[in-house]
């Protein structure tokens, strides 16, 4: 199991995990494979809408990928309802916030110069 997938069934309550990784209601377990499924994509959509690689050790990364994580598990459930949309939300607000942080670096770093022509 991936680190995320432990720290999303640290943060998250057993029970609910069980409900959103299964199709029955009688399992008594949380699948796994599910798990780690919603995992993978909710870093790989991380790494797209920020342009940075996971980080498990940074705590800003792990709250914003947890939403992600329970967006696709409830996703995965084609849920439909407020649930599905505030965890949506969460994340892609997080991903934006994120992004829009680093952009100003990426500014600072210009290796463009000022010109000195002048057009006539």
């Amino acid at each position: 199991m991936t680190t995320l997938a432990n720290l999303v069934i640290a943060r998250i309550g057993s029970q609910r995990l069980v409900e959103l990784t299964n199709d029955t209601s009688a399992a008594t377990t949380i699948d796994n494979d599910v798990l780690s499924g919603a995992c993978d994509d909710a870093e790989g959509k991380f790494m797209i809408e920020t342009g940075s690689t996971p980080d498990t050790a940074n705590k800003v990364h792990v709250a914003v990928l947890v939403e992600g994580v329970i967006y696709f598990l409830e996703n995965y459930k084609a849920r439909d309802g407020g649930i599905l949309t505030q965890h949506g939300k969460n994340f892609f607000a997080g991903c934006k916030s994120m992004r829009e942080k680093q952009a100003p670096l990426a500014l600072g770093n210009s290796v463009l110069l000022p010109s000195t022509t002048r057009a006539n």
